[in-house]
């Protein structure tokens, strides 16, 4: 028994089955920009969610600082100086990391639904909401 009388469970040759299914092109075009999008939105969702992340760490190293401060421990407060400027670092290399996603995000549903769609901008504004300088 070849492939094609496998695949086909009636017995009865189908010429449906020798066929291949041609999708159009446009319709490949919005798919591939759907998928595109889901990602962006996935990439944009992680990246606001390590600024978080990284703004309750960096609080709690202030705290920390503001201690050794009061406490006068000058070795404790150079390190986590250091280890401060390197978190506000990342955090900030994040935001416009999100900035970047948050645009393609709003490109790409502008093309794919026609006009643009604000809730990119209401996750940046979360995203604000949350940071802390």
């Amino acid at each position: 028994m070849d492939a094609k009388q496998q695949m086909n469970t009636t017995g009865i040759q189908d010429p449906k089955l020798d066929e291949e299914i041609q999708i159009p092109e446009n319709m490949s075009r919005i798919m591939d920009m759907h998928l595109k999008l889901i990602a962006a939105e996935r990439k944009f969702r992680r990246a606001c969610a390590q600024i978080i992340a990284l703004n309750h760490k960096m609080d709690g190293m202030v705290d920390r600082y503001k201690r050794a401060k009061a406490e006068n421990h000058r070795s404790f407060r150079y390190t986590l100086r250091l280890q401060l400027a390197v978190v506000e670092g990342v955090r900030n290399m994040y935001h416009d990391y999100a900035q970047e996603k948050a645009a393609v995000v709003t490109k790409l549903r502008g093309e794919l639904y026609g006009g643009t769609d604000d809730d990119s901008e209401d996750g940046m504004e979360e995203m604000d909401d949350g940071e802390s300088d």
